[in-house]
């Protein structure tokens, strides 16, 4: 009877294995379709940081190109009448701007926005962008750029530290608009007795780095912005 009884309710066992097995299998099927749901919506904002990022950068290096360009232009001509001690400065004024100028990111170097990259480093989630070639892409940008950073700051000169000794100022990149008759003429003999001279060249120098580091640098932005792009809209 006992036997009898055992089989009798293995169909009974056996549906009931398969209910809970299936229940189970459910359960997880739908964690993790949630988890990827997850993963995807976080892709999805970190990819939007990172575009933001980058047209921020892209922007960021225009007005570096053009501030570099006024920076040459002021020491080119700095280094003319800095070369003859017998040559006529005919506006003062625009001659101690030239000065100020040249000093443009001569102190402290620019950087990019890394914000986003950072955080995705420190926090180890930089897997969270599911494409390895769009990854090594975004890892290749911020490596050329941090080692770009560090070669500006071993070319730096004396001449901001100089330059910013010698001229009054109104505001960081211009001289005082009130020096006039004598003290325009003191500040201007000054310069001239200083060893400034002796550093516009190197500071040319850095400048001419600082141009040639813009070039590759608004490149591997542009190309990654629009792979960025791309990826988004592949996605979708």
């Amino acid at each position: 009877m006992l036997w009898r009884k055992f089989k009798l309710e293995w169909p009974y066992f056996v549906g009931e294995l398969l209910i809970v097995t299936l229940g189970v299998l459910i359960a997880l099927a739908l964690d993790s379709w949630n988890d990827a749901r997850l993963e995807r919506r976080v892709e999805d904002e970190v990819l939007e940081w990172l575009i933001s990022d980058m047209e921020s950068d892209t922007a960021f290096f225009a007005e570096w190109s053009s501030n570099v360009v006024e920076k040459l232009a002021a020491l080119d001509y700095l280094s003319a009448v800095l070369a003859d001690p017998n040559s006529l400065v005919e506006d003062s004024l625009a001659f101690l701007n030239a000065i100020a100028v040249g000093s443009y990111y001569s102190w402290n170097q620019p950087a990019m926005r890394r914000t986003t990259f950072d955080e995705l480093v420190s926090s180890g989630n930089l897997g969270l962008i599911d494409d390895a070639i769009v990854r090594r892409r975004v890892v290749e940008y911020y490596y050329v750029e941090e080692d770009s950073r560090k070669r500006m700051e071993g070319r730096r000169t004396e001449y901001p530290q100089i330059a910013y000794r010698l001229v009054p100022r109104s505001s960081e990149w211009t001289a005082q608009e009130s020096l006039q008759g004598a003290r325009l003429r003191l500040t201007i003999d000054e310069i001239r007795r200083s060893d400034l001279s002796e550093h516009v060249v190197a500071e040319i120098n850095f400048a001419g780095f600082l141009q040639s580091t813009i070039v590759p640098l608004d490149s591997l932005a542009r190309d990654l912005l629009v792979e960025l792009e791309s990826y988004r809209e592949a996605r979708h």
